[in-house]
């Protein structure tokens, strides 16, 4: 993205005082939804009696609910999605659509190197001089005391039973930040609620605690189901997830079994 939008704009919440121009560069085109839905925020639908129905059918509705609200990404400059709904990440629209569609933000294409203080863009776009630049190229999760994924393990979020709790160290947790179509607090409140049902189990001795320190190797459920294909196993179904760590806690607290958790 290269910063060079006239004095005093504004692009969502955020005022421009410098930038002439802004420039959107995209490697893959998001999905642009709409920040509330009926009047509600967004994630509290992601959570709500919908998210119970057939992933086809909530993914449908929601497909046609951003047509009506967002519209079409042709009608403020951007090349259609070639991924199909919440296959990967999707952005909420807090200004973007409306920024792009009067021109204070112009997109392009991804960036396929700088020269002589310009953006040179990949499929024929001319290049652009700028002046500033930021790069939103995401981060890399590290989680100390776990450098490396155990043998066996094909991925960082298979290594960690539940996506939180160390494959081998039982006095090891971690809080990580899973992704989701919700606000994160909800999230780290049920895991929150999972580690601390652990240690009181571990703490009163509970065979539970016991039981599910034999089983740190084996597969967790299945939290992500048809969400996400395309993104890491970090990012998970909401309602799914919680619904896993609430199951969880009960089962580590001596509650009933929960058979659906290879427990």
């Amino acid at each position: 993205m290269g910063e060079l939008v006239s004095p005093n704009h504004r692009f969502g919440n955020i005022e421009v005082r410098v930038a002439e121009r802004t420039l959107l560069s995209y490697r893959t085109v998001p999905w642009i939804v709409p920040l509330n839905v009926l009047g509600k925020p967004g994630d509290l639908a992601s959570l709500g009696p919908a998210s119970r129905l057939p992933f086809r059918l909530q993914r449908e509705c929601f497909r046609m609910l951003c047509a009506v609200t967002v519209g079409r990404p042709g009608h403020y400059g951007l090349p259609a999605p070639t991924d199909q709904l919440w296959d990967r990440f999707v952005i909420s629209d807090r200004g973007i659509r409306e920024a792009l569609k009067s021109g204070r933000v112009t997109a392009r294409p991804a960036v396929a190197a700088f020269e002589g203080g310009c953006a040179v863009f990949s499929e024929g776009a001319r290049p652009e001089p700028i002046d500033a630049v930021i790069f939103a190229t995401g981060y890399e999760r590290r989680y100390p005391l776990l450098d490396q994924v155990p043998p066996g393990s094909q991925s960082l979020s298979e290594s960690l039973p539940f996506l939180l709790f160390h494959p081998t160290d039982c006095s090891l947790a971690y809080v990580s930040e899973a992704i989701a179509p919700c606000g994160a607090w909800s999230i780290f409140l049920e895991q929150g609620r999972a580690i601390a049902a652990f240690y009181a189990a571990e703490q009163r001795s509970s065979r539970r605690a016991a039981e599910f320190n034999l089983r740190r190797s084996l597969a967790s459920p299945d939290v992500k189901g048809q969400w996400y294909q395309k993104e890491d196993g970090f990012h998970v179904d909401a309602g799914r997830y919680l619904r896993t760590l609430r199951t969880l806690s009960t089962w580590l607290s001596d509650g009933r079994p929960a058979p659906g958790l290879s427990l």
